[in-house]
């Protein structure tokens, strides 16, 4: 009996532990939140194949397009010239060489950018 209570005493921490661990990708720190870092870098995906340069004058140095920050939010509106393909970017963080954001029309998923081809 012994022996029993120990494995599941065992197994309930392992799991604990586990889920405890965990990242929680919604927390975002305010000293990785810079707006003025999104600018003036080229950004690439590792999996998408989405690449991005934001200019600091609204327009997208890549593509033909505008974007802007919506409010005082952390979301970016891209306007593309075809209005059925505008996005908008939820943005999780931002360094100076990394940003990670999820997309308004999948707000599960997190994608990561970097300022270099990965």
């Amino acid at each position: 009996m012994n022996k029993l209570s120990l494995n599941i005493f065992a197994t309930a921490f392992i799991a604990f532990v586990a889920v405890s661990c965990q990242k929680d990708d919604s927390v975002t720190s305010e000293s990785t939140f810079v707006k003025s870092k999104l600018t003036n870098k080229e950004w690439y995906t590792k999996d998408s194949g989405r690449h991005y340069n934001f200019d600091a004058n609204g327009s997208m140095k890549n593509a033909t397009g505008s974007w802007k920050w919506i409010g005082s939010s952390d979301t970016v509106h891209i306007d593309w010239p075809n209005p059925l393909i505008d996005e908008k970017i939820i943005v999780n963080y931002i360094t100076d060489s990394e940003m990670r954001c999820r997309y308004a029309f999948d707000v599960a998923k997190f994608e990561t950018f970097k300022c270099v081809k990965w």
